[in-house]
């Protein structure tokens, strides 16, 4: 199925994304970038943490996938 759209919407829609005056980034993207940092300063904190108490994130994560049979 094609999307129709009319002369009015696709000059409207080129000059959005063509606009040189954007100043900063959409909300939404914001909260994904928060997100993302937020997980990536986790994962840091944990792997920190581990090698600390003298375990080392892979191994830590070998013994968690690891079957005793």
């Amino acid at each position: 199925m094609k999307m129709r759209c009319n002369k009015k919407t696709f000059e409207l829609f080129i000059s959005t994304i063509l606009r040189k005056d954007k100043k900063g980034i959409e909300l939404e993207m914001l909260g994904w970038w928060i997100i993302a940092l937020v997980v990536l300063v986790l994962l840091i904190m944990a792997i920190l943490i581990l090698k600390s108490k003298g375990i080392s994130a892979i191994d830590y994560i070998k013994n968690l996938f690891r079957f005793k049979g």
